[in-house]
């Protein structure tokens, strides 16, 4: 149902493809495009309208630090030890 809506919205865009042994239009009766002609016309249409991402950037080795760059030490922090678990002793009646 979405790709037959999608081939609704973009019926009045596309330029007829009509395989030559196709009926041509006549020039008084103005018709509409069916679906299966709009399919036929869509991909000539998608490939002119382009794409809204952009380029694609060069990939490679990256750059690395600056020259003479000294990163910070990390902050250390103190061990915690955790306290030991007491077993659990059986309930007595």
């Amino acid at each position: 149902m979405w790709a037959y809506w999608q081939l609704l919205l973009i019926r009045d865009k596309v330029i007829p493809n009509r395989p030559a042994w196709h009926p041509r239009k006549k020039e008084d009766h103005d018709q509409a495009l069916t679906p299966a002609q709009v399919q036929r016309s869509a991909q000539i249409f998608l490939l002119q309208s382009g794409t809204p991402a952009a380029n694609t950037r060069p990939a490679g080795k990256g750059h690395g630090r600056q020259k003479g760059y000294c990163p910070t030490p990390r902050k250390r922090f103190d061990i915690v030890f955790k306290t030991k678990k007491l077993q659990k002793q059986p309930k007595t009646c």
